[in-house]
């Protein structure tokens, strides 16, 4: 007789309730807790071991034709005369797209899949052993049938006929544009036979410059981070009738930025953008959860993490058109927290 609200968050807390074990002896529950607080150090264990794990890779300043202007800049060469790259995403993804030396991309490709290694083999290790014995202990035939459950998917046997559904939708296309590059690549090197993984992002570059007309680093210079921040503050303001306003609130950096997020004079929550590489940081992008919302009991308040290009005075940090893909996409998740965080 409740609303559909109400039934929806008994539904979802009896289901978690019996992911949980409750519904098993002490011992097993017992070790079902063991088993997810254990899983919980593994998977920081894992991340932690690819975060720190920055690789370096020291290249003739030769090896950088192609690369935009503005990154050669910010990597002059050391007092052995050789240009630093790291496996940092600031670094690889503009390097992967423009640098026109093959063997300089398939080193950093090489190293930057090598993060963590060896230290998270054993990691791996425990981690499916771990997965399985959960998934076993509670009664499922696999993790896969466990850990499907709770997601939209709904089940290991609806995963694996979408990705077979897509596989089959994508192929065509895919072999299309594999004999696209593959041709692209044997003008240089007539006799290649495969697109190796390092070479498919210039490969793409070239492509689109020589048959589509567009040169990726022609459009840089418009995607100054400055300008996308304050755009993307300005596009989702106007879309959602909402408004940001900078506060001077705690933080644990100081390059992090805090806003308040307003409809009108009502006070919805709170974002703060952490937006660029540091020692010891995650790695990739993200939103994370600060407080969750709750009607007449607290505000939201959500953390965007990200890793863009950091402007220093005299030189403007460039951002690439994928980068603002990103910047939306992530700043999509972070109003999601904020707007949807007033329920009861």
């Amino acid at each position: 007789g409740e609303d559909g609200a109400t039934r929806h968050l008994v539904e979802k807390s009896l289901r978690d309730f019996r992911r949980a074990g409750v519904d098993r002896d002490e011992a097993t529950r017992a070790r079902v807790r063991a088993l997810r607080e254990e899983l919980v150090r593994i998977g920081q264990e894992f991340g932690r071991n690819i975060k720190d794990d920055v690789r370096r890779l020291a290249l003739e300043p030769a090896a950088l034709e192609g690369v935009p202007e503005d990154w050669r800049r910010a990597h002059p060469p050391g007092a052995d005369g050789k240009v630093t790259v790291t496996t940092d995403n600031t670094d690889y993804v503009p390097f992967m797209t423009y640098a026109r030396s093959g063997e300089a991309r398939e080193g950093l490709w090489r190293l930057y899949r090598l993060r963590g290694h060896p230290r998270n083999l054993d990691v791996l290790s425990r981690m499916l052993a771990r997965r399985a014995e959960l998934a076993r202990v509670l009664g499922y035939p696999s993790w896969a049938a466990y850990v499907t459950e709770d997601k939209m998917i709904g089940s290991a046997e609806a995963a694996g006929e979408f990705v077979e559904k897509i596989a089959r939708a994508a192929e065509a296309r895919m072999r299309r544009d594999y004999a696209q590059l593959l041709a692209r690549k044997q003008r240089d090197a007539p006799g290649a036979t495969r697109v190796e993984p390092w070479d498919s992002a210039w490969l793409q570059e070239r492509i689109k410059a020589e048959q589509y007309g567009f040169d990726s680093q022609s459009v840089r210079p418009y995607f100054e981070y400055g300008r996308v921040k304050d755009g993307v503050l300005d596009v989702t303001g106007r879309l959602f009738g909402i408004a940001y306003r900078r506060v001077d609130a705690p933080v644990w950096h100081p390059e992090v930025e805090a806003y308040d997020v307003v409809e009108g004079e009502t006070l919805l929550g709170r974002v703060y953008l952490d937006m660029h590489p540091r020692e010891g940081k995650y790695k990739h992008y993200a939103q994370f959860t600060l407080a969750s919302g709750q009607k007449d009991v607290r505000l939201p308040e959500g953390v965007l993490v990200c890793n863009f290009p950091r402007p220093t005075p005299g030189a403007p940090a460039l951002m690439e058109h994928g980068d603002v893909k990103t910047f939306f996409h992530e700043f999509g998740h972070l109003l999601h927290h904020v707007l949807g965080g007033h329920t009861r």
